[in-house]
């Protein structure tokens, strides 16, 4: 029983491996982090755990895109404007 979990958690792991690799995530780890929490300890807990991680990530990435879409060019452009009046610490002179 445990082999089978064991087997079936790693081919899972490999395969988000190889997908991370293929799109060249800069964050894949969180995709096999995700994968460890979906992945239960039997073959029907993960399949029962699977649509409620689903969902809730399309309804993460809607409330995200939401957010995003109402800030707009705000966040880009910064407190000063679109070519950086505000540069900070580090920007030199301000």
């Amino acid at each position: 029983m445990y082999f089978q979990n064991t087997v079936r958690i790693a081919l899972a792991l490999a395969a988000g491996r190889l997908i991370v690799g293929a799109l060249d995530l800069s964050h894949g780890l969180w995709a096999l982090l995700a994968t460890i929490t979906v992945m239960g300890t039997s073959a029907s807990g993960t399949r029962t755990a699977l649509w409620p991680a689903f969902g809730g990530t399309l309804a993460g990435a809607a409330v995200t895109a939401v957010m995003l879409y109402s800030v707009g060019d705000h966040l880009a452009r910064g407190p000063g404007g679109p070519h950086g009046a505000h540069r900070g610490r580090f920007g030199g002179s301000s």
